[in-house]
């Protein structure tokens, strides 16, 4: 924001409160000093006594975990990162999150992670990474084997993979399914190559692992191995549709490229950690 002193963050990592003023898309930081009985937010421990329990008995096999790293405003979700390898304090310790993880690990229950590694987005005020810089590859590359080798995740859910893959972002852009949408000047292709970096790499490494990008372009080839040209990721999610599911009342994901084994059976529920079921 503009101020008397210069241009000034308008959400400071310290802030506790944050409103979205009408008619306006960013959010602006305001002091806040709530009454004493306030509604809580749950913790780590909550999710790992009350809500993994319910998952199992309801007939999932794996739980999708959103807003881990660490971000200065509650409310988005966790797309407002601030440290890329700090899990949100928000919810508990270090040792917290490591709870959940191993007890769903007990229930048979895959835990995946909601990762933001995700480009300029104006909607969204998210900063763009330059995909093209050694730098930032290593960062990114390392942020993501961190989070499995640290915390024992499952895997991935990428988010927010079509900001990521074209210039446009995606915004404004209805894409028909010609392949001059996905393959021409408008491709980011640093951010591509990006992502065939980062899920080669954790396939190499985690060959058991789960990696789903958020993308709803229908990108060709998502879903294919990098040695036949593909970005591999190993389930594509389509989250319009599961938008337009919200709006109406009803829950819906799309998951396309699905093992032919039956091995995975409605497999996604997304959460945030804090929700209270």
């Amino acid at each position: 924001m503009e101020t008397p002193s210069g241009i000034k963050d308008s959400i400071p990592a310290w802030i506790k409160f944050s409103v979205q003023a009408p008619g306006e898309i960013p959010y602006n930081g305001i002091y806040h000093d709530p009454p004493e009985e306030e509604p809580i937010i749950n913790t780590y421990a909550n999710f790992r006594d009350d809500v993994l329990p319910r998952i199992k008995r309801l007939g999932y096999n794996a739980v999708q975990i959103m807003a881990i790293q660490e971000h200065s405003y509650y409310a988005s979700f966790g797309y407002h990162v601030t440290n890329f390898f700090a899990p949100s304090s928000h919810f508990g310790t270090p040792d917290d999150l490591k709870s959940p993880i191993d007890r769903a690990h007990e229930l048979g229950l895959l835990f995946l992670m909601d990762i933001v590694h995700r480009g300029h987005h104006w909607m969204w005020d998210s900063r763009l990474f330059n995909y093209g810089s050694w730098e930032v590859l290593r960062f990114l590359l390392s942020n993501a084997r961190w989070w499995l080798e640290e915390y024992k995740f499952d895997g991935f859910r990428f988010d927010g993979v079509t900001s990521m893959m074209y210039t446009h972002h995606g915004l404004q852009v209805a894409f028909t399914g010609n392949y001059n949408e996905y393959f021409g000047y408008a491709t980011d292709i640093d951010a591509v190559v990006y992502l065939m970096l980062v899920n080669d790499m954790i396939h190499g490494l985690y060959p058991e692992a789960v990696i789903i990008g958020e993308d709803v372009s229908g990108m060709p080839t998502f879903c294919l191995p990098v040695q036949d040209g593909g970005v591999e990721f190993d389930y594509h999610l389509h989250l319009a549709i599961a938008g337009r599911g919200m709006k109406t009342g009803k829950w819906a994901t799309l998951l396309t490229h699905l093992p032919t084994g039956g091995g995975w059976k409605s497999v996604l529920l997304m959460l945030k950690v804090m929700t209270k079921l």
